[in-house]
């Protein structure tokens, strides 16, 4: 069974395909050929700087023998069962809210490498996950080696983490109350 990271986000240049492309250049010159593959599921984005930068990851990955490492697969309707058959997501943008890719791959126990913005740090706040700098593709790829070099226990114990995060700030009834007390402070 190879270990399988997935990708829940559109191929906007902010989402960095190219800095993840050049991750796994980088992991196979320091660590050897990946034996994981990432599959990115997505809407494939048609802004002619984002289609240039597709060419660029394809281009890449077929110049070092990474076709099959990573592949974007476009949008699905069934997305349950692809986070439940991975091991961990990865999610690199340079901007973000708080994702709802991300937020539900954690509550599945996915352990989840993430870019250093915004509330990602909030997100990996439980020890379960590795913030990465999104242009750094030295660091991505280090974080990936990380991962998949991880015990099984070690991993499944991250992933609880992240579930157990979710589950505890982002349920109806705390979330309910945040807005609540939002709402008085503005009145008020």
């Amino acid at each position: 069974n190879k270990f399988i990271f997935i990708i829940l986000s559109n191929t906007n240049s902010y989402k960095n395909p190219l800095n993840l492309c050049k991750a796994l250049v980088d992991y196979q010159e320091r660590f050897g050929a990946p034996e994981f593959e990432i599959n990115w599921f997505g809407r494939i984005s048609s802004v002619p700087r984002d289609v240039q930068i597709m060419k660029d990851c394809l281009t890449l990955l077929e110049g070092n023998s990474l076709s099959k490492v990573l592949t974007f697969k476009g949008v699905i309707s069934d997305i349950y069962n692809k986070i439940t058959e991975s091991n961990a997501l990865i999610h690199l943008s340079d901007f973000e809210g708080c994702p709802n890719g991300v937020c539900e791959a954690m509550l599945l126990k996915k352990p989840v490498i993430l870019s250093n913005v915004c509330d990602h740090p909030l997100l990996v706040s439980n020890d379960n996950g590795i913030l990465v700098d999104q242009s750094s593709p030295k660091e991505i790829s280090n974080a990936m080696s990380v991962i998949i070099n991880l015990p099984t226990r070690i991993l499944l114990e991250m992933g609880a983490r992240g579930s157990q995060f979710i589950a505890e700030r982002m349920n109806v009834q705390t979330v309910t109350n945040i807005w609540k007390e939002l709402i008085i402070k503005t009145i008020n």
